[in-house]
């Protein structure tokens, strides 16, 4: 049996992540990582994303300096200020308030808005969660309702909603955890917080 390659896991992961930016709310599993450490899957994901012409910030806890200098090696992408990257990522799924600084694009130029990248803890939805956000938009069938996002900061939802107020403007956002799945909420997606 032939291992794949970088290249070839790296094509994977961006058709995966493809599959969830049309497809918002639903969760998919990225292939396998070649690399099982701390960053593993994230790493994958961002190597499928980010090369030497894009800019990117970390922010938040969960050891910035170290995914920085991780992505940085593996990338070469340029490390820019979080308001100025094309790619925001959140290593440990709170923003501090970044995502609401983040590239919106301009109605001229909309596709000139920043990607915010998520690291969070689990993707997997427990049987009976309560539902705490609903995402309606293109590519969803009326509605998706997603309970609990572990690990993410109950306000970056509401930071999320309001980045995309105006749409076209706005941030695509992609969440990940650690064991490889990943969920997307593009900037066309309405998203309701739900009243508990």
């Amino acid at each position: 049996m032939r291992i794949p390659s970088a290249e070839m896991i790296s094509q994977r992961a961006f058709r995966r992540l493809l599959q969830a930016m049309s497809r918002p709310g639903r969760v998919y599993v990225l292939p396998p990582a070649a690399d099982n450490g701390r960053w593993g899957p994230l790493l994958a994901l961002l190597e499928s994303l980010l090369d030497h012409e894009v800019r990117f910030a970390v922010v938040g806890d969960g050891g910035p300096e170290s995914l920085q200098a991780a992505i940085w090696g593996r990338t070469r992408s340029r490390v820019a200020a979080p308001h100025e990257a094309d790619f925001l990522i959140v290593a440990g799924g709170d923003s501090g308030g970044e995502t609401l600084r983040a590239r919106r694009g301009t109605l001229q130029y909309p596709d000139a808005s920043a990607t915010v990248v998520y690291r969070v803890k689990s993707l997997l939805f427990a049987e009976g969660d309560e539902a705490r956000v609903s995402l309606r938009g293109p590519g969803i069938r009326e509605e998706i309702r997603l309970g609990e996002i572990r690990g993410l900061a109950p306000r970056e939802l509401g930071y999320l909603r309001e980045a995309n107020a105006e749409f076209p403007l706005g941030v695509d956002a992609v969440f990940i955890d650690d064991a490889g799945r990943i969920l997307c909420i593009p900037r066309s997606t309405e998203i309701r917080i739900m009243e508990n």
